[in-house]
């Protein structure tokens, strides 16, 4: 189960790297599905970023992902 708040976050975060990248993308429904965990990657599936549900799934801090 995501934490108060975390999707709230995850939305604030993604928002500005779609603004970023200038996606097209509904943010909104995607994260209207249920998840726990969410890793973005590049082209190369480099990790770029990561939300807290998986540092909590895997044990792993997003700064050692990344």
């Amino acid at each position: 189960m995501l934490a108060k708040g975390t999707k709230a976050k995850d939305l604030q975060k993604l928002a500005l790297i779609a603004q970023a990248y200038n996606w097209t993308i509904a943010l909104l429904v995607i994260l209207a599905q249920p998840y726990q965990a969410l890793v973005l990657t590049n082209a190369n599936q480099v990790i770029s970023w990561v939300n807290q549900g998986f540092n909590d799934m895997t044990g792993y801090f997003s700064e050692r992902s990344l």
